[in-house]
């Protein structure tokens, strides 16, 4: 590591992502291999104090509260690092912290009133509002020509296949081929996905739609083939338009990849190193 003996440590405690499989084992194991990792960089770091932080989050849709279940909380981390005898500091949102001068802090008390305000918010839920098909459908035709004008279109319909959406709140599915700029309806019951119409809509509507659905959780993927043939291509091309990285703009793609190249290269190892091992 580039930094050892460090005074404080910080890091998120808990799952920031959801690949849309609903596989219960895999999600525990997710959540458990967090709290693993959050213990061995504190170690390998040699960190006098661990803060955990980044990770209050409370899933509060109804078509994402389901992945409650699975998040890790700061009595999780508490009893992880007391049981390995290494030193954390429980803080909540907004609280401070005297690095020289801990005597004054209660961890057990920061565990209490975290589950107090968990309990006042356990029972409250947004409803998903309604959009309707013409809406979707206008703004995915806008997706395709944004991304046929950012990106050679031979290789685009080349990794953008069509894909199918159970549009729950509508009760229909839609095909959505990138290739021909078309969507029509299916009288199926099978599709490669499922959401409701309006976390489909934010996909297509903002070029961090589709990421902003893996952090969301409000969809869910029926088969990993799909996502490695299919919905993974389109994750890599917009993650492209999102950082503004196109082909049709060269000089100001290699000026990002220049000044990005340190860390491009360090997640690029690291993917590597996480396929492999």
């Amino acid at each position: 590591s580039y930094y050892t003996n460090l005074d404080i440590f910080m890091s998120q405690f808990s799952i920031a992502g959801f690949d849309g499989i609903l596989d219960q084992k895999i999600l525990k194991e997710k959540s458990y291999e967090k709290l693993n990792n959050l213990l061995h960089y504190s170690k390998v770091l040699k960190s006098k104090n661990m803060i955990p932080f980044a990770s209050f989050v409370y899933f509060c849709s109804e078509d994402n509260k389901f992945l409650n279940k699975y998040s890790n909380d700061i009595e999780d981390v508490h009893k992880l690092f007391t049981k390995n005898k290494t030193n954390c500091t429980l803080l909540l949102p907004g609280e401070s912290f005297d690095l020289y001068d801990s005597s004054q802090h209660n961890n057990m008390q920061r565990i209490k009133d975290f589950k107090e305000i968990k309990i006042q918010h356990n029972d409250f839920f947004l409803e998903s509002k309604r959009v309707e098909i013409d809406e979707i459908i206008s703004a995915f035709n806008s997706f395709v020509v944004d991304l046929k004008s950012k990106f050679p279109e031979f290789i685009l319909n080349y990794l953008l296949n069509p894909f199918s959406v159970k549009i729950l709140d509508i009760d229909k599915t839609y095909l959505f081929d990138f290739k021909k700029n078309y969507a029509c309806e299916l009288l199926t019951e099978h599709a490669d996905m499922s959401m409701n119409s309006q976390p489909l809509l934010y996909c297509f509507k903002f070029t961090w739609g589709i990421q902003t659905l893996g952090v969301s959780a409000r969809y869910k993927i029926f088969d990993r083939s799909f996502i490695n043939n299919v919905w993974k291509n389109y994750r890599i091309v917009t993650s492209l338009n999102n950082a503004e990285i196109s082909t049709k703009n060269i000089p100001r793609t290699l000026k990002l990849l220049f000044k990005r190249r340190k860390i491009i290269f360090r997640q690029f190892f690291h993917r590597m190193k996480i396929r492999f091992n």
